[in-house]
């Protein structure tokens, strides 16, 4: 039987699309592992990355713990010899403590902050009254003071605010009262 003319050039046309789909399809199943063990690793990491973060969440916490308990060994010590020690020697103590918190603070960078008289600030104050015989928008008394680490504030200052108004704008009150009137 005579051969058809073109059957020979269409056959290794197939046998090259053959083989590459083959090639392709082996690319595609070591692109698919790739990006499998890609996937796998990066589940790896962030489970190394959490427990990493956790440990050193569990370290600083410990740190603040023995911190603490050593200040409250300082007030065990005071207490146990209250009974007996002189008023003064107790003050000595007490303030001792006083500045061993300080001297942790300061280590930490975390200032304490407010004084009377000083402007009202609502980032840096939370008011909790108040007060007409204090100059409006200034500070009348400090019931805590406020904590701050650089620009991150800690802790508000709690206060009681000045409401007495100026002279000035006292007069400006009684114009604007009487010009309503007319």
């Amino acid at each position: 039987m005579p051969r058809k003319k073109g059957t020979t050039g269409y056959k290794e046309k197939v046998n090259k699309l053959e083989k590459e789909i083959k090639k392709l399809k082996e690319e595609n199943t070591e692109l698919k592992d790739r990006y499998l063990r890609l996937g796998a690793e990066f589940e790896n990491y962030k489970k190394r990355e959490e427990k990493r973060v956790s440990d050193i969440k569990n370290i600083i916490r410990q740190q603040f713990l023995i911190t603490l308990i050593e200040l409250k060994d300082d007030f065990d010590r005071v207490l146990e010899h209250a009974d007996v020690a002189p008023k003064e020697d107790i003050k000595n103590g007490l303030s001792l403590i006083q500045r061993n918190i300080k001297n942790i603070l300061a280590r930490e960078n975390i200032e304490e902050y407010c004084e009377k008289n000083h402007t009202f600030n609502p980032d840096l104050h939370h008011a909790i009254a108040t007060d007409n015989e204090c100059d409006e928008g200034k500070i009348a008394q400090v019931f805590k003071k406020g904590y701050r680490q650089g620009n991150n504030v800690i802790r508000p200052a709690l206060v009681v605010v000045g409401a007495k108004k100026k002279e000035g704008n006292k007069k400006d009150d009684n114009q604007d009262e009487n010009q309503g009137e007319g």
